[in-house]
């Protein structure tokens, strides 16, 4: 999952870069507020909907519902995607509007590596990171169903909140307009 999210982030920010040098065009000053505001409607989305799964599975238990705990190939593919997208629209903000100015200016060569460099680190950030996620998850879903679910649902929250803050800082006029 680490790995696609970094993914989408890498391939979008290649795309946009290469574009950018290709058409000889500038990025908008405004570009990273807009994409700013874009990666906190999706932490907010991704919160909610997080939150509706775990609710949903509560509820479904408490009325008696087994569920199984087994992932098909459809919700593999389904979760994978879901990071390939949610990488992707991360991609085209925050440090990564930094590496799209700087493919704006005119070092064809010096920004080829700058990118290629910036798309690795994120792909093995991000997997590095799932990984360790997936061992603390791992054992507290092992130890217990309700631990999991707590874990699931805080970082749910915090998503929506991390979410709300940076979208009002944006609409304040913070740090990401420019």
């Amino acid at each position: 999952v680490g790995a696609m999210w970094g993914g989408g982030h890498s391939v979008v920010l290649g795309a946009a870069a290469a574009a950018l040098r290709f058409l000889g065009v500038a990025v908008p000053t405004r570009y990273a507020w807009f994409a700013e505001l874009g990666v906190a409607a999706m932490l907010v989305l991704l919160g909610v909907f997080g939150a509706r799964r775990v609710l949903r599975a509560v509820d479904g238990q408490a009325h008696g519902h087994d569920h199984a705990h087994t992932i098909n190939s459809l919700q593999q593919t389904q979760t994978h995607l879901r990071a390939l997208a949610m990488g992707a629209v991360h991609g085209m903000a925050g440090s990564s509007a930094a590496v799209l100015l700087a493919a704006s200016a005119n070092d064809t060569l010096g920004i080829l590596p700058f990118t290629v460099l910036f798309g690795a680190g994120t792909v093995a950030g991000m997997s590095v990171a799932t990984v360790l996620l997936g061992v603390v998850l791992g054992r507290a879903s092992r130890r217990s169903e309700r631990l999991h679910r707590a874990l699931l649902l805080g970082a749910s929250v915090v998503s929506v909140l991390v979410g709300i803050v940076l979208a009002a800082m944006l609409l304040r006029g913070g740090h990401a307009q420019g």
